[in-house]
């Protein structure tokens, strides 16, 4: 069986929580991942009315320095990861597997 390329099909839509500016919450557009290690498409999809999906995008620590050079650069890879890490996601993997995902990732999109 023949591995898919890795890389982002969709783009990340999603807007900034009322009550808290650090949570975003996806819209209704999936977000749509093809993962080489895991051989799988990956669809982040929820309702935003019934049950949206949170998400802090990546957490960086606001030090200065750390969030200059870290920080604000790989919102899809961390919605990626953030919906990986979930019980239910689709499909589950372990922690380390969705690391290994999220670098994955970053690596497709040409982020160090």
């Amino acid at each position: 069986m023949e591995k898919i390329p890795s890389g982002f099909v969709t783009h990340l839509k999603a807007e900034c929580h009322p009550d808290n500016e650090s949570i975003w919450v996806l819209d209704d557009t999936p977000l749509v991942y093809n993962s080489q290690l895991l051989n799988a498409q990956v669809v982040i999809t929820e309702n935003y009315a019934t049950c949206p999906f949170y998400t802090d995008l990546a957490s960086v620590p606001r030090v200065p320095i750390i969030y200059e050079l870290w920080g604000n650069r790989a919102h899809r890879e961390a919605v990626l990861h953030d919906y990986l890490f979930r019980i239910n996601s689709v499909p589950v993997v372990s922690w380390m597997t969705a690391n290994r995902v999220f670098l994955e990732a970053m690596l497709s999109t040409g982020k160090p």
